[in-house]
């Protein structure tokens, strides 16, 4: 069984026998940096079972879909998911989001990552009104964080119920030192 690089370049065999492989062990090898520096992950709006609001057609989205709550929806999470192998680095996630009501002086969502099916925090933050630059249009709030083992990981907004939020997607990328 072999993995190849993103641009195609790179294979790197995981086994060598004969057998036909399925489900590999991510954790028993290592992957070469530059492998991790090439990965980028985008999780979109789907159609699946979540504690809060819908997904909607939304042409302002990037694929025409988003995960929407109205303002008078009670909280719960609008976006969780999917628990994703992550390699050990530093990473960027860019959360998507818009707002109906800008005005308000509240936290109107809370983005994360988490670890362990949710169970612990990575990191997180409140995302208030006042942080959205324009009513009805999307922005990007990002959380970086660092993974010093491998870690199945889980990408997370929760609506607080103060105003209509709409959640496009979120991208992870590895950080990149230059």
């Amino acid at each position: 069984m072999n993995i190849i690089s993103a641009d195609g370049s790179e294979r790197m065999s995981l086994s060598n026998h004969p057998a036909n492989e399925k489900f590999p062990d991510w954790s028993s090898g290592s992957v070469p940096e530059a492998w991790v520096l090439q990965q980028q992950f985008i999780y979109e709006a789907e159609q699946m079972p979540r504690t809060v609001g819908a997904v909607c057609d939304d042409a302002q989205a990037s694929k025409g879909l988003a995960a929407y709550a109205e303002a008078a929806a009670p909280s719960g999470f609008l976006m969780y998911g999917p628990y994703r192998w992550f390699a050990p680095a530093k990473y960027v996630a860019n959360f998507r989001l818009k707002a109906e009501n800008i005005g308000l002086d509240d936290a109107v969502a809370l983005i994360e990552v988490s670890a362990e099916q949710g169970n612990r925090s990575l990191m997180q933050t409140p995302i208030q009104a006042r942080d959205f630059k324009h009513a009805g249009q999307y922005q990007e709030f990002q959380l970086v964080f660092s993974l010093a083992e491998q870690s199945n990981l889980e990408f997370r907004v929760h609506f607080l119920g103060k105003t209509g939020i709409w959640v496009d997607n979120v991208t992870i990328s590895p950080v990149t030192v230059f």
